[in-house]
């Protein structure tokens, strides 16, 4: 009984590895977040690195997610690097993406509980 859980175990993850969607929406969602990069990120100068997508759920787009380190011009006229995190779905047969603003308000939540507590403790 446990030589099988390994056996399970350990071709767990090559099982999903067949779950990858069609070539031809892994290249429209690389340029889909691209696109999202260029467009929503104001002061734009270049992506650092290629989006991350991830496959998450296989093939429904409404699972996948990807990150790009994107370089802006900053209101001091100075460059710096964000993470854009981005989402995906699909309507009526056309893929689409946005940034994902509930990743985008939930690093924000998460920036001022740790200034709330920084206060807190008086530093």
């Amino acid at each position: 009984m446990n030589m099988h859980r390994i056996f399970l175990v350990a071709f767990l993850p090559f099982i999903s590895i067949g779950c990858h969607p069609a070539p031809s929406l892994y290249v429209d969602a690389k340029g889909l977040a691209a696109e999202v990069c260029t467009n929503e990120v104001i002061g734009f100068r270049r992506i650092v690195n290629p989006p991350l997508i991830l496959f998450n759920g296989g093939a429904d787009p409404t699972n996948w997610t990807a990150e790009a380190d994107v370089e802006y011009i900053n209101k001091q006229g100075g460059v710096e690097v964000t993470n854009l995190p981005i989402m995906f779905w699909m309507t009526a047969g056309k893929l689409y993406a946005a940034t994902d603003m509930r990743v985008v308000f939930e690093r924000g939540h998460q920036e001022f509980l740790k200034e709330m507590e920084r206060l807190r403790n008086g530093n």
